[in-house]
């Protein structure tokens, strides 16, 4: 199970030094899931520096899932932080959330590359995008 969002706001809030919030960060991505099994062209996320990987699942009771993979420890890590935000929320819950002010709580805003953020801006972009599921779902009614 992954740590919430206030729990890693109080985690990274223990350490003074950025090179061991840098740590804390890697450490998460260690305990992200293994979501190899999504790692292919279809799921790719266009836009970051590292290679990232998504695949949004909406479940039974109308939360969606959010698998992330990326290829870079320090990525991994951020993906973790990215699924703690987004994951079982609903599309309402989903659309809603500003990232950006998660982003700048635990100051990776000020902390990390122009590349970085703008990678982890389009994982946000995609995740908070439901165009998709919207044309599938119209394309359902229509059949």
């Amino acid at each position: 199970m992954l740590k919430t969002i206030p729990e890693i706001e109080q985690d990274m809030s223990m350490f003074l030094d950025w090179e061991d919030k840098y740590e804390y960060i890697i450490e998460l991505g260690k305990e992200l899931p293994d979501y190899s099994d999504i790692r292919d062209e279809n799921h790719i996320v266009e836009g970051c520096m590292a290679n990232v990987w998504l695949v949004k699942e909406r479940n039974h009771n109308g939360t969606y899932s959010i698998k992330l993979d990326g290829d870079a420890i320090i990525v991994r890590g951020l993906l973790y932080i990215i699924s703690s935000l987004f994951n079982n929320k609903t599309r309402q819950e989903i659309s809603d959330i500003n990232a950006q002010d998660t982003l700048e709580k635990l100051a990776l805003d000020s902390h990390l590359s122009s590349q970085r953020l703008n990678g982890l801006s389009a994982v946000i972009k995609k995740i908070q995008n439901f165009d998709l599921e919207e044309k599938l779902e119209k394309e359902a009614e229509n059949e």
